[in-house]
């Protein structure tokens, strides 16, 4: 059977994007090192950026076991970057939030990733700039798709035989 160029596309971008994806991002938190955000509190800060999380959440979102986010969220504290309060939905549980002093730390390395970006990309022209800009919209749809639970393929059912 032939594989077609569209498999052998997919089966190439399986084998390397998430490379190309990590390779990135410690990359761009290794040049943006100035604004002193280690790599496993940058994420943990974005995800608080949008809204609070259980630690459970958090782990997940990280991809680490509970107990080393538990440790990771108490070093945040000791930071100032994150607090800890009780769930309203269920007072047995806590939620981490973001405090100012995390959102501007936030906001140094989002500054910090901008200018590494801008000293990296300024001799682009205008399209490979453009390309870039449009790969990172992919790469959010992706993003989105992946995070979204996995949908039941459709079936077709035939009619019994009368």
């Amino acid at each position: 059977m032939a594989v077609s160029s569209s498999d052998r596309d997919l089966d190439a971008l399986a084998r390397t994007l998430p490379s190309h994806a990590g390779r990135l991002t410690r990359l761009l938190l290794r040049l943006a090192a100035d604004a002193d955000v280690p790599r496993s509190m940058a994420g943990v800060l974005a995800a608080l950026a949008e809204r609070p999380r259980r630690i459970t959440e958090l782990a997940e979102w990280e991809g680490l076991a509970q107990p080393t986010t538990t440790q990771l969220v108490r070093q945040m504290e000791d930071r100032g970057w994150v607090a800890r309060r009780p769930d309203p939905e269920d007072r047995r549980a806590v939620l981490v939030t973001i405090t100012d002093d995390g959102r501007r730390a936030r906001e140094r390395l989002l500054d910090e990733l901008a200018g590494v970006l801008a000293e990296r990309t300024a001799d682009y022209d205008d399209d490979a700039f453009a390309a870039l800009v449009a790969a990172d919209r992919a790469l959010a749809d992706l993003l989105d798709a992946l995070a979204e639970p996995r949908r039941a393929r459709p079936t077709t059912r035939k009619e019994p035989a009368a």
